[in-house]
């Protein structure tokens, strides 16, 4: 009888792989990979899978320390929630999105609130939007409860104070619209009105802060409060959440008809 075809392993198809890629494919993979030329017998997924495994180690220990800071001991993440977490995590490059990924495997690891929903929200925000969300939750949070949904920023003075025109602003707003983490009004004529976050966006960004990071302080008691302070203030900014962080602050105003966009 004639022996068994040999089982292919991985050398062999590095070989064959190398052998049947063009050499101008293999430079093209190289350039969307970040290397000048890459061979293809390199296997463009093994050089993948180590860097996003660099990432992983790199996210993994910012939430190791998170829990350490707050005297929290690690859990088990259910299955569902961890995995896509960390194959999501490890695709990230920016750093300010990387701090949100170590903050949401943290809080899930302390057993706290972290559905399997969250990885997909924070796999479709840039940076801007989970500042402005970040902005949202701050003006919100510095409500007593129950009145938080009464609370919201300038559309204007926000896309100002981050550098944006009408329509990259307006990008940002659909986007959080879609995910359902913010709500304001739809017609575009009075995109000035307020933008708050909804609960949902609340339970969001409070997930990807560190375990143990003190909410704002409440300022605010009702709705009336908040409409006082804005007669007397309008124009200027709320205080920063932390004065070390360099981000724009948002101008708080009275929310106008609260409509979700379609």
């Amino acid at each position: 009888m004639p022996d068994p075809p040999e089982e292919p392993n991985a050398h062999s198809l590095a070989k064959a792989t190398a052998e049947a890629v063009a050499p101008e494919v293999s430079k093209y993979i190289g350039t969307i990979l970040g290397a000048s030329q890459i061979e293809a017998g390199e296997m463009a997924a093994e050089w993948i899978r180590y860097h996003r495994f660099k990432r992983s180690i790199k996210y993994l220990k910012k939430s190791m320390k998170q829990l350490e800071d707050a005297g929290l001991h690690p859990q088990e993440v259910p299955v569902k929630t961890l995995v896509p977490l960390m194959e999501n995590a490890s695709l990230e490059d920016d750093e300010e999105l990387s701090d949100r990924w170590a903050s949401l495997l943290a809080n899930a690891a302390a057993g706290g609130d972290v559905p399997p929903s969250f990885t997909r929200i924070l796999s479709d925000l840039e940076p801007v939007h989970a500042r402005v969300l970040d902005e949202l939750y701050n003006v919100s949070m510095s409500m007593a409860p129950g009145h938080r949904d009464q609370a919201g920023i300038s559309g204007p003075k926000t896309a100002e104070a981050h550098g944006m025109d009408r329509e990259q602003f307006g990008a940002v707003v659909d986007n959080l619209f879609r995910l359902r983490v913010a709500q304001g009004v739809s017609e575009i004529e009075r995109w000035d009105s307020a933008l708050v976050a909804t609960p949902l966006g609340r339970r969001f960004v409070r997930a990807c802060r560190p375990p143990g990071q003190p909410d704002p302080p409440i300022r605010w008691q009702t709705h009336q409060d908040f409409k006082a302070y804005c007669a007397r203030t309008r124009g200027t900014s709320l205080q920063p959440q932390d004065p070390s962080v360099a981000t724009p602050q948002p101008t708080a105003v009275e929310p106008g008809p609260l409509e979700p966009r379609g």
